[in-house]
């Protein structure tokens, strides 16, 4: 039988896994929707794809936001194990730190 905290742990896991999923699915369509723009001024000009586009990241935004701190804690703390390893750091860590 789980303890309390162990249960918590695995919810937590389990709400952070369906939050990274949701946030996979909208870069996928931003790739699809990038996908048949040439170059940066038909982007510019092509109302419908710059909506779309920003309504995905607006949702990725909100979605992120609903992570727990211990996952971004974790993802803060390995991003920093790597870059003393003299791994490329992830683009994401300033990005966490700065929700505080």
């Amino acid at each position: 039988m789980l303890n309390q905290s162990e249960g918590n742990n695995i919810m937590a896991f389990g709400k952070n896994q369906g939050i990274l999923c949701h946030i996979v699915r909208y870069c996928n369509d931003i790739t699809e929707d990038l996908s048949t723009i040439e170059n940066y001024n038909e982007f510019f000009y092509n109302r419908m794809c710059k909506n779309s586009v920003g309504m995905s990241i607006a949702q990725i935004g909100v979605l992120a936001a609903h992570l727990s701190d211990e996952y971004i804690n974790a993802i803060i703390f390995l991003n920093s194990m790597a870059s003393n390893s003299g791994n490329e750091k992830c683009c994401c860590s300033q990005l966490l730190k700065s929700r505080y």
